[in-house]
């Protein structure tokens, strides 16, 4: 199946899954001490990992754009384009 034809498909019997990526930090503090600390630290550098962050989401989403490996494939469908999606509440860019 070519990745154009992906959208469309719908033979009887058979299923279509999409994969969705996002990244997501977590943080526990285990006292106020140690939540100064990092709130220190979180206020410095969270520009950069949200660069970072981004720069991984990207990395992946082009890759996915790619299609499957030509060596060593399973013979599995190559995957569908993604698709942007804009968050109005947030102004981010989702893939689809």
């Amino acid at each position: 199946m070519r990745a154009r034809d992906f959208p469309d498909f719908a033979t009887p019997g058979f299923g279509k899954v999409r994969t969705l990526f996002s990244s997501e930090i977590r943080v526990t503090l285990t006292d106020p001490p140690a939540w100064l600390r990092f709130h220190r630290y979180w206020r410095i550098s969270t520009p950069a990992v949200w660069i970072i962050s981004r720069a991984v989401l990207r990395t992946i989403k082009h890759n996915r754009s790619l299609g499957p490996p030509v060596s060593g494939t399973t013979g599995s469908a190559p995957r569908p384009p993604v698709r942007e999606v804009w968050d109005r509440r947030t102004g981010e860019e989702k893939s689809r």
